[in-house]
């Protein structure tokens, strides 16, 4: 796990979210270890967590484009998701159009919080499971902090 919280998530998301088994052995077995720590660690409670993305790479629309557009449709993100349990969201410089999301997870959803043991402390981070099916229910930019703002409700 603690690789993945540093630039582990890449080696191992690369792959996923290609829809692919990673080959190499060191990468499968951090998957399966990953797994098998979530899965014995679902959300007692739905919780709201906060997730900072580029809309480009995660929805592929391009900057200036209208996020609103895909509001009301399903997706799923093959790998898995970091967020954060503090609302501000996290980082946002290296992305080109961040967008920020609040994602509404039910209780059950795989997931750890791993705070503690990542690279980069003070993040609030809580890891989903891979493979989780969403619904974008609202977005809409935010003057205020000039990016856009989606909610999306995990399935």
């Amino acid at each position: 796990m603690v690789d993945y919280t540093g630039d582990g998530h890449k080696r191992i998301n690369q792959w996923l979210r290609r829809g692919q088994v990673p080959v190499e052995p060191a990468v499968a077995a951090k998957v399966k270890d990953i797994d098998a720590v979530l899965a014995t660690n679902p959300l007692a409670q739905p919780t709201v967590l906060t997730r900072t993305i580029d809309m480009q790479e995660t929805f592929k629309i391009a900057r200036g484009e209208d996020l609103s557009k895909i509001v009301g449709t399903q997706r799923t993100e093959l790998g898995y998701m970091s967020t954060t349990r503090l609302p501000g969201g996290g980082s946002t410089r290296e992305y080109k159009a961040p967008v920020r999301l609040a994602i509404h997870a039910p209780a059950g959803v795989p997931a750890a919080a791993i705070e503690d043991i990542s690279v980069y402390p003070g993040q609030g981070e809580i890891l989903l499971g891979r493979g989780l099916r969403y619904l974008v229910t609202t977005a809409a930019y935010d003057a205020k902090i000039g990016m856009w703002r989606a909610t999306i409700e995990v399935a």
